[in-house]
């Protein structure tokens, strides 16, 4: 269930919906979440896997048998890189290392091993063809030579030899015939063959063992009658090489074969018998013509045998392959790149390409890696690695062979699967056709079945390359490596069953020589890591025609005998250890082929829930031989026990211990007897599904044996962890009574929750829980059994009733949540259990319900129970004293109460998961039950909600005492204030969604408690704001959505304004004010609402808020005072009085306010409204207070702020100014912003020189002082008060620099002292480096020196003003202004003088002299292009003579540089110009002479156009022709405004309108003409 439920969670912080509200639970909410915790820990207690281990010796046994998976080492890899990063500490070994372990015991399965007792397989030689091969090779007469090459059929076993012959042996050893060679042998005939014809090199019989074909190093292929020892046809023109395999196909028509020769030719031989004379003929059709290359593996896939059980157990027939491969001969054949499967039958074609598998998957050289790391000092060449009797091969060829095979969950059909071994690589290829639609018709004879697909099944890699491999039957593989390792494979299981050693076994091999070089990579012969590479003829072996496969059995060719490979059968393997009294092992090996066949392949018996024919205790019939089989093994294995089990020891001092088990001071081995075989028939039983097993025979001879306490102690943790779901009824009464008497009957109820319950008997099992109070089992078997969840929660509640009644309902709860009666632990049970319902889970597991959809039907059944209004007793309550109405149950709404008086919180918690369910049904209903208008939002009014939300208000908030009769515990619960508040914070949740309503009363409380709320905010939260902010918004949510009649309109606005609710409060005010405006009240009260809504705005602790008032102001109050005024009469040009009278007392008692909010809006909505009262708005803010407000509004205007934003207001209400306006402007800037007046005294002349000079001394204003001396022609006294400012703020500059530097003054002069005299130049000259001061802070960088600079600075450039302005290119040069410029020149060279820097430490003269550098440098630079260069170098060289200039000479010669190259320049252009004046000329006189006209473009002129028709200029607009168009574009707005409201528009008729004439601005190039509009030609 989780740590919390859905739906709101906390009082404030369902109220915001943000994590980063900062509020204290309180402490009824932690209780009430400590009970939660505390019961649902309780539940999972009882869903937890059981403490005690499984005791299963069979279990272990298993456990211990190792058992090889096998997987490509690419997938070794990954899995070991996987488990490092996920392996814990617990085991001490990472999945890494286990890899590695894994690949390192792979690495040494090349070493021999011995075959043990319990071998899969059974391996022996063919003892008497064994000798008659070796009697026949050792014959000097009648010798055969060696064996070459093995066939088998169903009748015969073939053997070639290097004399040419080959030897048919029937199946009881016996040689039959001898055909090829001239001698005779009593074993049967022979036939003979020429000499020429060479050794055999492949042989092979027919399915029908009838026919015999060879073929033999001359090319030469035979077929030879095997009964009558005949030639039946010679081939020799079919092959000019050695035949190096040739194979019978599967066809029921004619004799076809597959032969291939060594130079890569294929051919298909089809023989057919001649009708008159007997006689064989042959067809030769070329397959493949070798120009693809060496065929090096062939192989045939064999029709569809009749497969029998791989346990031996008789004809139990495995399901036969697809109808398609009935009609369908496959062949496989790989060259050194790819394997083919091709279709030889119905036709010919090439079905699927399969690639040479990747070199890190063939993986030969970390084979002879391993060898060179097992023994370093080995001899790892080609020449010295002899791995078995036939020479080191340098390649290896591919290995292929067809098989049926069973596929892992599909049963026991069958499929094609071609498998092929490369290296250590092996690949498995499945052939597979669609499925066959059993409705549709099948294939007829006549009908070309579709191709197969192809797909890769499955891979390997193995230890060592292989060298052969063949099926042994349908489910395992034999693969033979290098390292003379025959391995055992189960396919079905990917697991490696047995390995064989053959190292001491002389196999026959055939040498093979590639038709190409090949590279091995092998180590160096000194045991180096660096690999060497041998370059020679390959010569490799192949032995493929010396291992054969037939009837579940595969013969192997050796030079001196014939071995014989076979499964031994699962029942005589069994039968063996049983005999040897193994029996463990036996039961562990039964175990392990019934997992690897039986269920491995057959689909698994799943359970459905009421389906008792599929419940494993009733199946009997649909068990097999083989399931019965093993089952007997069992029986036989428990009553062996039972008969042999030890004397109980009859001791008088037993004493009960723990759950009731029997101590004794004596070691019981009879109990312990039964424990172990208690172990082993439950473990096996539930392996095997056989549970009529377990609870049948098993459990009765337990019964008898008087051991059935230790059957069920078994039998518990199997429950306990979900590994058995089922107890039999007879089993499950004494489980029952077992727990009883051990005093532990919560066992039984962990045990049922673990359990299927559709298959108990529900009477007995309800009955016992509900006597036992377990009642979370009573609810699962109710709702998982009966799919019945109401009738348990009434039982529930039942009992909940009771001990409510017993404790009185007591109100105290620990804090730490744990249960102190059985009303507290039911109750939050009762809880929980809704919380699933209303979630559409199973209680206590947590599982979705079945079907989904059955979820909804569920709550409602689960709400509807607990809107009952009376107690109804549950239908197992027969009772007619139970039944009876008695104590809390006479309550109205008695579930609901009940549940309030126990967790008010918890309760709606839970009914939250209702009410937020999407699906809950919603009408289009507009009122309540209270009359209550309701405006719906998105999700609609819900009936379902309404009906919960009425009868808690009822029972939480009543309108008169309780009905019903109630306890004093109990109502003092449900009336409290924290019960009140946990509701009222629900019901404003889903007000806001409009699913509910409630009635006024309720609303205010809503609104007072959400109110208040925003008081408990800790002050000194870093998140107050965000937090406050939040919960206001959820106010002004509630109260939008909320209709005006929910509420009583005049105590909400007291509520929220108490609160500091801005914005609910200037929603509210604005509601008033629309509601007054329509009943026509009283101005004072307009005025008020105007004046409250306006300072809501200015409250607003938000910037961006608090400047929408702007547009309150001049869309809602301006329009509205509109609408009321003058609603049914048309405006004129100007605004109403009584509007005008209205807007004045809230505007003007806020506008200081207003314009230090934003002066330019303020200024804007002055002038829109009293263009023509700007004396007396003025006037308003006359005052000690209101002075900045007013240079702000002063500002507006003059700056030009107020025009960039309104191009028409601000004109106008900049010429409505007067002098004494401006002049009182000048007077608050020089009071309050003295560093702007120099600026505005430039840019405006509407002031009195006089006196606003007198201003400017009054104030100290240097520079505006300056210019006001300038402007009455006192130049000289000017430029000298700028200088000696200049001077002033210089020496202030020092001293803050002296200042910031104080504290390291001593460290720089003790450094100083020892400075080199190049280091102290460089300072002197300002090059030293960053100076820092105290604390490490830099001098140039402190915010004091960046402020006392500017000054500096801006006093400097206000003399080089006054200098340009007196000496300008506009007026002819004269003495007077360059002395002006030389004035300041000087002063700035003699600075050093004044300032005494040579007094000062290093650092400090440093920084000045610095800044002396950069402002001489600025005055030179302004000053060249005004004053003569040669006239300035004239001053600096007279005013220097005596001295080597300086600083001056970096600066000279800079000017000198720049001045070269203006000159430069000058000149270029004017070579250019004049270039381009000469072409110009010659174009347009030839032109000219061509007859072209060339016109002049004309400048674009914007005019301004009258209505009537006459145009004037735009710039010749008076005053009063903008004071018309202000009027218009107000009086135009108000009737855009009007016409949205319904009301009458203002119509405007603007009188004049700016018009543009169009105009075109040719091309301008330099040096050439534009072409003419319009060309001419004179005639």
């Amino acid at each position: 269930g989780g740590d919390g439920i859905g739906g709101y969670s906390g009082s404030l912080a369902a109220l915001t919906g943000s994590s980063a509200v900062v509020s204290p639970t309180s402490a009824s909410e932690a209780i009430s979440v400590a009970y939660l915790r505390h019961a649902r820990n309780a539940e999972q207690k009882l869903l937890r896997p059981g403490q005690k281990d499984i005791v299963s010796p069979l279990m272990v046994k298993r456990r211990m048998k190792p058992r090889e998976m096998l997987t490509s080492r690419i997938k070794k890899k990954d899995e070991a890189s996987a488990g490092a990063q996920s392996a814990s500490g617990k085991d001490g070994e990472s999945a890494a290392a286990k890899a590695t372990a894994a690949a390192a015991k792979a690495a040494a399965a090349h070493l021999p091993g011995a075959t043990s007792s319990a071998s899969v397989v059974e391996s022996k030689p063919l003892s008497r063809i064994g000798k008659e091969l070796l009697m026949n090779s050792r014959e000097r007469k009648f010798s055969v030579g060696l064996p070459t090459a093995l066939a088998v059929s169903s009748k015969f076993i073939a053997v070639g030899t290097q004399k040419g012959q080959v030897l048919v042996f029937d199946h009881f050893e016996v040689l039959k015939l001898r055909l090829g060679g001239s001698s005779s042998s009593s074993g049967g005939g022979s036939a003979d063959l020429s000499p020429s014809a060479g050794s055999v090199t492949s042989i092979d019989l027919s399915h029908d063992g009838d026919a015999l074909i060879a073929g033999y190093t001359s090319g030469l292929v035979v077929l030879w009658d095997a009964i009558r020892g005949t030639i039946l046809k010679s081939v020799g023109d079919a092959h000019t090489s050695p035949v190096t395999s040739v194979r019978f196909l599967p066809q029921s028509d004619c004799l076809g074969v597959v032969t291939v020769d060594a130079g890569g030719l294929v051919n298909r031989l089809i023989f057919s018998k001649a009708v008159l004379w007997g006689s064989y003929n042959v067809e030769t059709e070329c397959l493949l013509d070798g120009t693809a290359g060496q065929i090096l593996a062939t192989h045939v896939l064999s029709p569809p045998p009749l497969v029998t059980s791989a346990a031996g157990r008789g004809n139990e027939e495995i399901s036969g392959p697809h109808p398609g491969f009935k009609k369908l001969v496959l062949v496989a054949l790989s060259s050194d790149r790819s394997t083919f499967s091709v279709a030889v039958e119905p036709k010919v074609s090439v079905l699927y390409r399969w690639a040479r598998p990747s070199d890190e998957m063939i993986d030969v050289d970390s084979f002879f890696s391993s060898l060179t790391t097992a023994n370093p000092k080995a001899d790892t060449s080609p020449s010295k690695v002899k791995l078995r009797p036939a020479p080191a091969p340098t390649a290896f060829l591919p290995c292929i062979s067809w098989g049926w095979s069973q596929v892992q969950g599909e049963g026991k059909g069958l499929t094609p699967m071609l498998v092929r071994g490369w290296g250590c690589a092996v690949q498995f290829l499945r052939a597979s056709f669609a499925e066959i639609d059993d409705s549709g018709p099948g294939l007829d004879d006549s009908e070309m079945p579709p191709w197969p697909a192809f797909g890769e099944y499955n891979e390997f890699q193995s230890s060592a390359p292989v060298v052969a491999l063949e099926w042994l039957d349908s489910r395992s593989l034999v693969y033979l490596t290098v390292t003379n390792e025959f391995t055992i494979v189960d396919t079905v299981m990917m697991t490696l069953t047995e390995r064989l050693d053959f190292s001491v076994v002389k196999l026959v091999y055939a040498e093979f020589a590639l038709s190409r070089t090949a590279s091995t990579a092998i180590g160096n012969s000194d045991g180096g890591s660096k690999p060497i590479t041998v370059r020679s003829q390959s010569i490799t072996t192949t032995f493929q025609n010396s291992i054969r496969s037939a009837d579940g059995r595969i013969l192997i060719l050796c030079q001196e005998g014939l071995l014989s490979v076979s499964n031994l059968g699962i029942e005589k393997r069994v039968s063996t250890l049983e005999e040897d009294g193994e029996w463990l092992e036996a039961l562990a090996l039964a175990l392990d082929h019934y997992e690897s066949t039986i269920k491995s392949l057959e689909d698994r018996r799943r359970l459905r829930d009421g389906d008792l024919s599929r419940h494993p205790e009733f199946a009997k019939g649909q068990r097999s031989e083989e399931e019965e089989w093993i089952a007997s093994l069992l029986m036989r294995y428990m009553h062996l026990a039972v008969e042999n089990a030890p004397e109980p020891i009859q001791d008088d001092s037993l004493s009960l211990s723990g759950r009731g088990r029997q101590q004794s001071r004596f070691i019981d081995l009879a109990h312990g007897h039964f424990q172990m075989l208690a172990g082993v028939c439950i473990d096996f039983c539930v392996v095997t599904r056989r549970l009529d097993l377990l609870f049948g025979p098993v459990f009765e001879c337990f019964k008898v044996a008087q051991y059935v306490s230790v059957f069920f102690d078994v039998l518990e943790p199997y429950v306990l962890n979900d590994r058995l779901d089922y107890i039999a009824p007879e089993a499950m009464t004494h489980f029952i009574e077992h727990c009883k008497a051990m005093n532990d009957l919560a066992t039984v109820e962990r045990c049922l929750l673990h359990m299927n319950v559709a298959f108990m008997d529900f009477d007995t099992i309800l009955s016992l829980l509900r006597s036992n109070g377990m009642y979370t089992a009573l609810l699962h078997v109710y709702s998982r059994g009966l799919d019945d969840f109401a009738t348990p929660l009434a039982e529930l509640f039942e009992a909940l009733f009771n001990a409510a009644d017993d404790c009185n309902a007591q109100t105290y709860k620990r804090p730490d949540g744990v249960p102190q009666n059985l009303y507290e632990r039911y109750g939050y049970k009762a809880i929980m259990y809704i919380e699933y319902c209303l979630k559409g889970k199973m209680f206590p597991k947590g599982g979705q319900t079945e079907p989904t959809d059955k979820a909804q039907n569920i709550r409602r059944e689960i709400i509807h129970f607990l809107e009952e209004k009376t107690y109804a007793p549950p239908p197992t309550v027969r009772s007619a004293a139970m039944s009876r109405r008695t104590g809390l149950r006479r309550l109205s709404y008695p579930y609901l109460q009940l549940l309030v008086a126990l967790d008010a919180k918890a309760l709606l918690d839970t009914l939250s998961l209702f009410f937020d369910e999407p699906d809950v049904t919603k009408n289009e209903n507009r009122t309540d039950a209270f009359g209550v208008e309701m405006t719906l939002t998105e999700g609609g009014l819900s009936p379902e909600c309404q009906e919960i939300a009425t009868i808690l208000s009822d029972i939480i908030i009543p309108e008169n005492e309780m009905s019903g009769i109630s306890t004093s515990a109990v109502s003092e619960t449900i009336h409290s204030q924290a019960t009140r508040d946990i509701f009222l914070d629900f019901v404003a949740k889903y007000l806001l969604r409009g699913s509910i309503t409630v009635s006024v009363p309720i609303t205010m409380m809503i609104l007072t408690r959400m109110s208040s709320l925003l008081l408990e905010f800790d002050s000194s939260s870093p998140n107050i704001a965000a937090a406050q902010q939040e919960a206001q918004e959820k106010v002004l949510e509630l109260l939008g959505a909320l209709p005006r009649n929910s509420y009583d309109h005049k105590k909400a606005l007291k509520i929220v304004e108490e609160a500091g609710l801005n914005r609910a409060a200037l929603l509210l005010h604005r509601e008033s004010l629309m509601s007054l405006l329509q009943s026509g009240a009283s101005r004072d009260v307009i005025t008020h609402h105007f004046c409250s809504s306006i300072d809501c705005y200015l409250r607003d602790s938000d910037r961006d808020y608090r400047a929408l008032v702007f547009d309150y102001i001049k869309n809602d109050c301006m329009s509205s005072i509109v609408d009321c005024a003058a609603s049914q009469q048309e405006l004129s040009g100007s605004v109403p009085t009584s509007t005008k009278d209205l807007l004045k007392v809230p505007i003007f008692g806020k506008l200081p306010e207003l314009i230090n909010l934003d002066p330019v809006q303020s200024t804007q909505l002055v002038t829109e409204v009293f263009i023509e009262d700007v004396d007396e708005v003025i006037a308003s803010l006359d005052g000690e207070d209101n002075e900045i407000a007013l240079f702000n509004f002063f500002h507006a205007i003059v700056s030009g702020s107020l025009a960039k934003v309104d191009p028409v207001a601000g004109p106008a209400l900049l010429a409505n100014l007067t002098l004494s306006h401006h002049q009182k402007y000048l007077l608050l800037m020089a009071r309050y912003h003295p560093e702007m007046m120099y600026q505005h005294l430039t840019t405006h002349d509407n002031y009195r020189v006089e006196d606003c000079l007198k201003l400017c001394q009054e104030y100290d204003i240097a520079d505006a002082s300056a210019y006001l001396l300038e402007r009455m022609g006192n130049v000289s006294s000017a430029l000298q008060l700028m200088l000696q400012t200049l001077e002033a703020r210089l020496m202030g500059l020092k001293r803050i620099v002296r200042s910031i530097g104080s504290e390291t003054g001593s460290n720089h002069r003790r450094k100083g002292s020892h400075m080199s005299a190049s280091t102290a130049g460089s300072i002197r000259r300002g090059a030293g480096t960053d100076i820092k001061g105290s604390k490490g802070v830099s001098i140039t960088t402190s915010d004091a020196y960046k402020k006392e600079l500017e000054k500096v600075k801006q006093s400097l450039v206000v003399a080089l003003d006054l200098c340009e302005r007196n000496s300008g290119t506009s007026k002819p040069r004269s003495d007077h202004g360059s002395q002006l410029w030389f004035n300041i020149l000087d002063r700035l060279t003699n600075a050093k003088g004044f300032l005494r820097l040579h007094k000062e430490q290093l650092e400090h003269s440093a920084v000045m002299l610095t800044l002396l550098g950069e402002l001489l440098e600025l005055s030179m630079q302004r000053m060249v292009s005004v004053v003569p260069l040669p006239d300035l170098l004239r001053k600096i060289t007279t005013d220097h003579s005596g001295s080597s200039l300086g600083e001056f000479k970096e600066m000279l010669a800079t000017l000198l540089k720049t001045y070269n190259t203006e000159l430069k320049l000058s000149k270029n252009a004017l070579d250019v110009m004049n270039g381009d004046v000469q072409q110009m000329t010659a174009e347009k006189r030839r032109l000219k002479l061509r007859g072209y006209r060339i016109e002049s473009f004309d400048d674009p002129r914007v005019k301004v156009v009258d209505v009537s028709g006459g145009a004037s200029d735009g710039q010749g607009a008076n005053e009063a022709s903008n004071l018309s168009r202000l009027r218009a574009k107000r009086n135009h707005r108000l009737a855009r405004q009007g016409e949205r409201r319904g009301r009458s528009s203002l119509s405007t008729n603007p009188r004049n309108k700016v018009v543009s004439q169009s105009a075109h601005f040719g091309p301008r190039q330099i040096g050439r003409l534009s072409q003419a509009d319009n060309y001419g030609r004179l005639m």
